[in-house]
């Protein structure tokens, strides 16, 4: 499984907007290669550490994304996996009582 997103970023040598940072391939590189929910969190979470200090590029708008789920839908839980359509192998129901 690669991210969507993994497919577009090309951060490194010629990279389109001149940002190279190593530590930021390497990390992208094993978020795509990564099957462990609490990993590719961790990887993320460095990932927006390094962003937020080197500042590559500035977003002039925000991507508003809409999904609407039933209740008992479960694997939604991290602000990196919150779209049922991208992520629908590994969502479950929640058996109803």
């Amino acid at each position: 499984y690669e991210a969507p997103w993994l497919q577009r970023v090309h951060l490194g040598e010629g990279d389109p907007i001149g940002y190279q940072n190593s530590r930021v391939v390497e990390l992208i590189e094993r978020a795509s290669r990564t099957w462990i929910p609490e990993e590719e969190d961790r990887i993320y979470g460095e990932l927006m550490e390094i962003f937020r200090t080197d500042l590559p590029v500035t977003i002039l708008y925000p991507y508003v994304g809409v999904s609407v789920t039933h209740r008992r839908l479960r694997g939604l839980s991290t602000p990196w996996r919150v779209d049922p359509v991208l992520h629908m192998e590994e969502l479950w129901l929640e058996d109803e009582r």
